[in-house]
């Protein structure tokens, strides 16, 4: 019994923090609302609320397309990510980062905890975003994507782990989105995701993944799950 109680406080113990950016650390899903419906009205399609967003966002973002009623086959996939991130950039010039995101990242790298990014935003564009909240010393390494399809971070998650020497029990991944959770799983790490971010409650819930409202819930449940000293 007690060898048992100390492999779980083993498995619980963390190392090193991933981070998600956007809807977890960047407060853009707002923005990304904004974008689709620029986009979507020059087509002639219905626009959308945020809770319609977190609704039928989804990776790969070809399939949230589709959901929202945009014909892939007559639609030049490259010019539409030219179209999408140019929208992108002029919404979020005001996008700001979440509240309490920042207060955690410092505290953490106080503490010493390694934190780094993954995302699925191309990497010239999120470096830039990251230096403009001049947050880019926090994260090491910071990996992004190499284009701008919002395709899955599967591979990029590969690489991530590749770059890191701690073991994948003890690691966290700190997302928005079911497909954290799924990338998570498939590389062994802990995860733990925010709500009010890219997608709706529900769906982060149906991953099994525990879920926090807000960054205070968060630190609360990195304080009591993983005995992170915050």
């Amino acid at each position: 019994m007690a060898a048992a109680c100390l492999a779980s406080l083993f498995m619980q113990t963390i190392r090193q923090i991933i981070w998600d950016w956007n809807g977890t650390l960047l407060d853009d899903a707002a923005c990304c609302v904004e974008t689709i419906n620029c986009m979507s009205q020059a087509r002639g399609l219905q626009q959308i609320d945020l809770i319609e967003y977190r609704q039928l966002f989804q990776f790969p973002v070809h399939q949230f397309y589709t959901a929202l009623g945009y014909d892939l086959a007559n639609e030049d996939w490259d010019r539409l990510a030219d179209e999408y991130h140019a929208c992108y950039r002029q919404a979020t010039t005001h996008a700001t980062l979440r509240t309490g995101a920042l207060a955690l990242v410092q505290r953490l790298h106080t503490n010493r905890c390694p934190q780094a990014v993954l995302s699925a935003c191309e990497q010239n564009l999120l470096l830039a975003m990251l230096k403009r909240f001049e947050i880019s010393g926090f994260f090491q390494p910071v990996i992004g994507a190499d284009n701008m399809d919002g395709a899955s971070k599967e591979s990029l998650a590969t690489r991530l782990q590749q770059q890191l020497a701690w073991p994948p029990d003890a690691m966290l991944m700190i997302g928005d989105t079911d497909h954290d959770a799924h990338v998570a799983q498939l590389m062994g790490w802990q995860c733990v995701l925010l709500a009010d971010g890219y997608q709706a409650t529900e769906l982060l819930l149906a991953t099994g993944a525990p879920v926090c409202a807000s960054y205070t819930d968060l630190i609360a449940k990195l304080r009591s799950d993983w005995h992170l000293n915050l």
